[in-house]
């Protein structure tokens, strides 16, 4: 395995100070980083291919129970707001972009629960935020590829009108603006079982970068999905997510790197934050936790089928 060592981006950044009220909620205290934002120098871009994570939610809690018409307006806004991140991540050159676990939904403010614990209920509450495959989130997103010229992973709430199951997903649209891929999470959490249905199979799908499996959230320890990715050749594992334990997301998700070889790149919402890029050794390109709403960068060797993975280091 070849190593290509590169020094961390000049700007690491050790913020103390923060206002997410979420993290003072939360029972465990937010223990800040010292923040990587990006490998310094930029790789040669006929050799790798540049991967933006977005680190991001909703600027409100998903409005549970309002009109119809009110929740098709919160949703739009937080399309709208993916599109300006994506529009900065690729001013700053990448070609490949992975948002969060529901990106488009976001999460209700529960009063009685503590933070960790914030989630829809009951089919009720959700059934005004799903949406089809293909359908009015792909089409945003399928637009906002295209003029971009970039990859874009999204979370969303699918609901799949021949059986009216509703599933946690992720779409991937290529910068051509077409869908290339869904995925559908397997390893529900908590109290995700009252009101989605588990997806049942791995997504794999061909990038410039080689094989891409996709993963939501818990799927990342889930031992029995990411042996079935290895086995059917995966060498990047493609994770939205929106970790609920605070301090503990790049810990898992290093973990997975190392056990499989592949590279993971992180998408996470700001409740319990933590996301970046990878190497298939373990060690990260980038690492940002306390920085609300920012992206963190990487950059992932364009792959040939049986090409040996070239980790790159801070």
């Amino acid at each position: 395995m070849q190593i290509l060592n590169f020094k961390p981006i000049a700007f690491m950044m050790l913020i103390l100070s923060f206002q997410a009220s979420v993290w003072a909620q939360s029972s465990t205290p937010l223990v800040p980083i010292i923040e990587v934002f990006s490998p310094l120098a930029p790789a040669d871009p006929s050799q790798f291919m540049k991967i933006a994570v977005i680190q991001s939610n909703p600027s409100i809690e998903a409005p549970v129970g309002a009109p119809k018409a009110d929740i098709v307006a919160y949703m739009a806004s937080n399309r709208d707001a993916m599109k300006i991140k994506i529009e900065e991540a690729r001013t700053q050159g990448a070609q490949f972009i992975v948002l969060s676990e529901f990106a488009v939904v976001g999460y209700p403010d529960i009063p009685e629960l503590p933070s960790e614990e914030d989630e829809f209920r009951t089919r009720e509450d959700i059934k005004e935020f799903v949406d089809t495959i293909p359908g009015v989130s792909t089409a945003y997103f399928s637009a906002v590829a295209q003029a971009n010229k970039v990859w874009i992973q999204f979370g969303m709430a699918e609901h799949e009108s021949v059986t009216d199951k509703y599933f946690n997903a992720v779409v991937v649209i290529n910068d051509l603006g077409e869908i290339v891929s869904s995925y559908r999470k397997n390893t529900l959490y908590q109290m995700e079982h009252n009101f989605l249905s588990p997806g049942q199979d791995p997504v794999i799908i061909d990038s410039p970068m080689g094989k891409i499996g996709l993963v939501i959230c818990a799927d990342i320890y889930n031992d029995q999905l990411l042996n079935k990715y290895k086995t059917l050749g995966a060498q990047i594992l493609s994770l939205s997510t929106s970790w609920a334990s605070m301090n503990s997301g790049m810990g898992n998700f290093s973990r997975a790197a190392k056990a499989y070889s592949m590279y993971v790149l992180a998408a996470n919402q700001n409740y319990f934050p933590d996301s970046g890029v990878i190497n298939p050794d373990g060690t990260t390109q980038s690492h940002i936790r306390q920085s609300r709403d920012s992206i963190a960068y990487g950059y992932i060797p364009l792959l040939k089928r049986n090409e040996s993975l070239r980790p790159i280091h801070k």
